[in-house]
């Protein structure tokens, strides 16, 4: 497994380029919601935005990408971690309600008719995340004041949780690099290598991640 430091920068700067955006939603996330979306119009939203703890969240990645045959758009809203935080729960409300807060203060949103927005929680961890995907879970009250509580759920992505076999099945560069981070030794390694080669390979015109 890599460092955290890597890990932050290392993912930012991957999961900044839209072709890496896209692998990933397809090779990981829900069909139904890879269904919905137009990749050719991914846009890397600029700048950061500021939690109410007011702490500056730079190194998280946002994208703004349309929903096909339709006028409307989803916010990608992707976190790096390499270490489990029970907070996690906590946190995404905050960084959910930060970025709208944020939109609707640079007038890029109507405030009554806001996006969706897709958190992912990006993982690589040597331990498998325990931690509540949903502050609806961590929330105790009783049923008459459940109604009135926060409800969040965000889309965990843990890389250690998937084996090398169902790796190898989505023949993608992000696949190759979760399988790079679960490699067991030199030898493994150099097979995982491989594998992203041959999947770069395969991009159009074999130029790279462009055209992927």
């Amino acid at each position: 497994m890599t460092d955290a430091p890597f890990h932050d920068t290392g993912y930012k700067a991957l999961f900044s380029l839209p072709e890496l955006v896209q692998q990933l939603i397809e090779g990981f996330v829900t069909p139904d919601i890879a269904q919905l979306l137009d990749f050719s119009t991914l846009e890397l939203v600029a700048g950061s935005f500021v939690t109410p703890a007011m702490q500056s969240r730079e190194e998280d990645v946002v994208w703004r990408v349309k929903m096909a045959d339709t006028t409307l758009y989803l916010y990608l809203l992707l976190e790096f971690q390499s270490t489990p935080d029970a907070a996690m729960p906590v946190r995404m409300v905050q960084y959910v309600a930060a970025l709208y807060d944020s939109l609707i203060k640079e007038k890029r949103v109507d405030p009554r008719r806001l996006p969706p927005v897709l958190p992912v929680v990006l993982y690589n961890g040597e331990r498998r995340w325990r931690v509540a995907t949903d502050i609806g879970e961590v929330i105790e009250c009783p049923p008459v004041l459940r109604a009135y509580q926060p409800r969040l759920r965000y889309y965990l992505l843990d890389e250690g949780a998937y084996g090398d076999h169902e790796l190898a099945g989505v023949r993608n560069v992000v696949a190759g690099i979760f399988a790079l981070e679960n490699a067991e030794g030199k030898e493994e390694a150099l097979a995982v290598v491989g594998r992203i080669s041959e999947a770069l390979r395969g991009c159009r015109g074999g130029s790279g991640l462009t055209g992927c």
